[in-house]
């Protein structure tokens, strides 16, 4: 994970040496710039990503306010949860759905947008016992199923990725849907070949090579 850059804001010693010990503890995730309050507009700059303070401020930029005198396990889950959240937040700007499941097939995140059929981009369920099974005996670790549309301009794909650890154990399941459409017209544009019709895309031989003729 990329450490978010965040810029701590203090006003007296004891904020100083509180964001010093957050700076120390949590390197791996955080690269923190501290300031005080009195010059923080002059250290802002375009590649902080949030605001820490123990106050309220005003700002643009994401803003995480802590108290110090907070048990350090409680400031901790803060951070991580802040974090995350803005990593998030980035998914849910994708226009079709993206959503991840543990090894149970229980859903752990969903950014929240249409998946391109008739459900709603809340009515996220786990994973069918069926659909867990078949990417679990899959040689290539995934599943790809075609949304039926009844406009030619987009052919969706709901792709399930199953996400294993270096020792070979499932540890959840990455699921998005994807328009294929622009990705078979770079391909086709690239190759000079053509499709016979969008109705053939999902069957057997589909492709038409010009040398045939």
């Amino acid at each position: 994970m990329k450490r978010l850059n965040a810029l701590a804001l203090y006003s007296d010693k004891q904020t100083l040496a509180f964001w010093q010990n957050i700076q120390t503890y949590f390197d791996d995730l955080l690269q923190l710039t501290i300031s005080s309050f009195d010059n923080f507009t002059q250290n802002i700059t375009n590649t902080h990503q949030a605001i820490f303070s123990t106050s309220t401020v005003e700002t643009e930029l994401p803003l995480l306010i802590l108290n110090s005198a907070e048990h350090p396990w409680q400031i901790a889950r803060q951070i991580r949860q802040f974090i995350d959240k803005q990593t998030q937040e980035l998914l849910n700007y994708l226009p079709l759905r993206l959503t991840i499941f543990d090894e149970k097939g229980q859903v752990l995140y969903s950014n929240g947008q249409p998946d391109g059929s008739f459900f709603f981009a809340d009515d996220v369920e786990p994973l069918e016992s069926w659909i867990l099974s078949d990417i679990k005996t899959s040689q290539t670790d995934s599943l790809h199923l075609p949304i039926p549309l009844d406009s030619f301009n987009q052919r969706l794909i709901q792709t399930y990725q199953a996400l294993y650890d270096d020792q070979k154990k499932l540890r959840g399941i990455f699921q998005y849907t994807q328009d294929i459409s622009p990705l078979l017209k770079a391909y086709l544009d690239d190759s000079g070949q053509a499709l016979v019709g969008w109705s053939d895309v999902t069957s057997g031989a589909s492709i038409s090579n010009q040398d045939d003729d």
